[in-house]
């Protein structure tokens, strides 16, 4: 299944970063959500993910090493409910997205200087634009709401699904952030567009640890 926009990124416009964000948001739209990968995807997906690692080891090497241990899986959904669960209940010291990406995420920013309340948009709960990314309601700054057409309650475990998927909601908004922050920047050196990749390429990758990351689709 495939996520759609409630509105069209061509009629609007970010800034220096503007094609770059349609471009993010092209490749997101496009991701077939737990559905078997494409032809010769697992290559695809296994190159988009050392290509992260290297660059987010070049920009926090002590949190990433240079590349990773990757092991292929395929199974049905509740071989991917089960891993989820692993990552929720592992007991590890590790957390990838918090602990990893959001540190990546928040260290390349600061190295900018860009912050969300500068690149907010006031607008009034009567009125959201839908094309705008980051919003100021008042006091409070938020990312619009972006995302249409993915019935998660309708897939085997939906409880695994919306977790899972909450998590790949962090990683686009990080990519946007990341080409935010720098406008200049290719998509070919930002991390979390090589980690769009590995959904694009029909694989979900779920990180044991520091070195060590098994990348999943469904047979």
């Amino acid at each position: 299944m495939k996520a759609r926009l409630a509105f069209d990124p061509a009629e609007h416009h970010y800034g220096p970063a503007t094609e770059s964000v349609r471009r993010i948001l092209s490749t997101w739209v496009e991701v077939d959500w737990y559905a078997p990968p494409p032809p010769g995807g697992l290559q695809r997906a296994a190159d988009g993910l050392q290509l992260h690692q290297r660059l987010a080891h070049a920009a926090v090497p002590g949190v990433f090493p240079e590349r990773v241990e990757i092991e292929p899986m395929a199974g049905d959904f509740s071989a991917f409910a089960a891993l989820c669960r692993r990552v929720q209940t592992g007991g590890s010291s590790w957390d990838w997205k918090f602990q990893a990406l959001k540190r990546l995420s928040r260290v390349h920013s600061e190295a900018h200087g860009w912050t969300m309340e500068q690149a907010a948009v006031p607008v009034s709960v009567d009125s959201l634009p839908l094309g705008q990314l980051i919003l100021r309601l008042g006091e409070h700054v938020i990312w619009n709401s972006m995302d249409l057409g993915v019935d998660l309650a309708a897939l085997p475990d939906p409880e695994a699904a919306r977790w899972y998927h909450g998590y790949t909601q962090i990683d686009r908004i990080d990519c946007l952030e990341w080409q935010l922050a720098e406008p200049g920047c290719a998509l070919d050196e930002n991390p979390f567009s090589a980690l769009l990749s590995v959904y694009a390429n029909g694989h979900y990758p779920f990180s044991l640890g520091p070195s060590k990351v098994i990348l999943f689709s469904f047979a």
